[in-house]
């Protein structure tokens, strides 16, 4: 049986305690291997539980290795565990799955596992953002959300002019919306006029929101020389703006620390339906 994997690194030998985490969103198992004696410590802990979840790990002896199954809201248990561990990884839970033993997925199961892993075998290390990327991916996202949030908008706006017979301006945003009304507004009865004003506000709206986005994007962008640099390069291409290209960055994944791009495992698809000139993207 041939397995694929990448990604697969050894877990230094000096460490004395071997610790895996299965990661829920409300509670985690921690499974301790002590290198020495082999013996093991299992509990589960509710998040929320942070006092008692250091109290937990502080107790076993140093040198101290982590290993936390990859899932979508890690971010806080890495930043709380990471400056306390002498070494730290996020394992890719679909590659820690085909490793043998093959056992059932319990939680208490799959912590121990990890640990096991992390004191005999290499392990499938999972890329970790750094917080630059961290923060590029929560724009980009919101960004995503609200530019497809304002072409559902333009299509409703779009809608009540043909109902009036009026094709409308070209390109639909605020300011156009202004100034076409100003003409044209005897055309709606008094209802149709306040539901599209409505949905003109709502548009304005959205359009403050991605000028905000774009302001942090900046200056995140602006505060690393190495991601000023690789921005650069993605948009070097001719049709790749700055939006697209932050997004590219972001979602791909670039480790800081080592100037290399990593692959990421949660990457969405990166096409360019973020209307990228101006909000008319439909």
């Amino acid at each position: 049986e041939i397995l694929i994997m990448s990604n697969f690194i050894q877990v230094s030998s000096h460490c004395n305690t071997f610790l895996g985490i299965d990661l829920h969103t409300t509670a985690a198992t921690y499974a301790a291997i002590d290198a020495t004696s082999d013996t093991l410590e299992k509990v589960t802990i509710p998040n929320h539980c942070t006092g008692k979840i250091l109290r937990f790990i502080q107790s076993f002896k140093k040198p101290l290795c982590i290993g936390i199954e990859s899932m979508g809201s890690y971010y806080w248990l890495w930043d709380m565990l990471n400056p306390i561990a002498d070494e730290i990884h996020l394992l890719d839970a679909l590659d820690l799955s085909k490793l043998r033993p093959r056992m059932a997925d319990t939680d208490k199961i799959s912590a121990t596992k990890i640990a096991q892993i992390m004191k005999n075998e290499c392990i499938p290390q999972s890329y970790v953002p750094p917080v630059e990327i961290r923060h590029l991916r929560i724009l980009g996202r919101q960004w995503h959300r609200i530019t497809e949030e304002a072409a559902e908008i333009k299509s409703v706006m779009r809608w009540q002019m043909y109902q009036v017979n009026a094709r409308g301006p070209k390109a639909i945003n605020a300011a156009s919306i202004h100034r076409w009304m100003t003409g044209h507004g005897h055309q709606f009865n008094a209802l149709e006029a306040q539901m599209l004003w409505q949905n003109c506000e709502r548009i304005q709206t959205i359009e403050r929101q991605r000028d905000a986005i774009l302001r942090e994007v900046r200056l995140i962008i602006k505060a690393n020389e190495y991601l000023e640099n690789r921005l650069k390069i993605i948009t070097s291409p001719k049709g790749i703006s700055d939006v697209l290209g932050f997004i590219i960055m972001a979602e791909f994944g670039i480790s800081i620390a080592s100037e290399t791009p990593m692959p990421l495992h949660e990457t969405q698809h990166v096409t360019d339906p973020f209307g990228t000139n101006d909000l008319e993207s439909v």
